[in-house]
């Protein structure tokens, strides 16, 4: 599987700009969980505004 995953603020004409992931309505914890449950296998990209960060507790969450 190939995903681009990030928070997004949406104003009245559609998504505005990314959000980092822990100031966003993303549910990440569920959607890393689901993954695991499903061994999917693929890429992940990260579209927010502090790459290093979300992607580090992207991996940190899908490993616990």
């Amino acid at each position: 599987m190939h995903c681009h995953i990030s928070g997004i603020a949406y104003g009245d004409r559609g998504e505005k700009n990314h959000l980092i992931i822990q100031e966003s309505d993303l549910d990440h914890t569920n959607l890393m969980e689901a993954f695991r449950k499903f061994d999917v296998k693929g890429l992940v990209i990260c579209e927010i505004p502090n790459l290093k960060d979300d992607a580090l507790l992207l991996k940190s969450t899908f490993r616990k």
